[in-house]
């Protein structure tokens, strides 16, 4: 790396100070690391100005640690790394980094313009601003989480279906139980509640049983996750929370209708 890489990458510098110009191979050997580094390789403790090992050359010292970032890929946690200066590390390839406040598009001629410049025989090969490197890094990602969220509404709205199939069916069967109840003064709010209170009894023996299911079966779904985990609490509880309510509005509608019976109707029915 050369002074100036954290920067243009947005990394935040967490302890000592950045890398200074290194022109040559007499530069001083300053190197960089990030925190997940810092804390295997020195338990925790400040690595700033200690002695350190790269190359199986001595004599480097670090002289900041920055905080890591996902260089490899997005649904990974990051490395271990360790930045040296870009005239230390001999590569036949080098990846130049340009932060700008504009729009990046609209520099990138300008950019290869500048390099060839300096050499022209440079072969200067992906070219891409950050924003189409990130799109392109998460696009497996986003197509599998369109699709489990396509197929978890189409399931929502089965389970939907099927509730209210299920309460409705259950109305009908006691339409003469509701006709007595309401024939002896029972309210018309009683029975809405009484029925709405059976559906999601009903559904409280799926939720917890889907549950169950949802933690036993985390460990194959968590190659489609990032930044989540399989059992994470909050969106269990939130997908809970949507099959309540989901049925609390399947059930109504039946629960309405059987609070609008006519007593004599019902109790002539058979």
């Amino acid at each position: 790396m050369t002074p100036g890489y954290e920067r243009a990458l947005g990394m935040t510098l967490l302890r000592g100070r950045a890398m200074t110009a290194n022109t040559d191979t007499t530069s001083p050997r300053e190197v960089l690391m990030n925190d997940v580094l810092a804390k295997q390789a020195y338990d925790g403790a400040d690595p700033v100005g200690r002695a350190i090992d790269w190359g199986g050359q001595k004599g480097w010292t670090v002289v900041g640690v920055v905080r890591a970032v996902r260089s490899q890929a997005l649904w990974k946690e990051p490395d271990p790394e360790l930045f040296v200066p870009a005239t230390r590390e001999l590569r036949w390839s080098f990846h130049v980094v340009i932060s700008t406040r504009g729009d990046a598009s609209t520099l990138l001629p300008a950019i290869q313009r500048a390099v060839r410049s300096v050499d022209a025989s440079i072969p200067i090969s992906d070219v891409a601003t950050m924003r189409d490197r990130l799109a392109r890094a998460a696009a497996t990602q986003r197509f599998r989480a369109a699709l489990m969220g396509a197929l978890g509404t189409l399931a929502l709205v089965l389970a939907a279906i099927g509730i209210y199939g299920v309460v409705a069916s259950s109305v009908t069967r006691r339409t003469q139980e509701i006709g007595v109840r309401m024939a002896l003064g029972e309210e018309a709010a009683l029975v809405r509640r009484r029925v709405v209170g059976d559906a999601i009894g009903m559904a409280a023996a799926g939720l917890v049983i889907g549950t169950a299911a949802a933690l036993l079966s985390g460990r194959w779904i968590s190659a489609f996750l990032v930044g989540v985990s399989a059992t994470d609490a909050k969106t269990l509880g939130g997908a809970v929370a949507v099959l309540v309510v989901m049925t609390v509005g399947a059930a109504y509608v039946p629960a309405r209708r059987a609070s609008q019976i006519d007593p004599m109707v019902a109790l002539r029915s058979d």
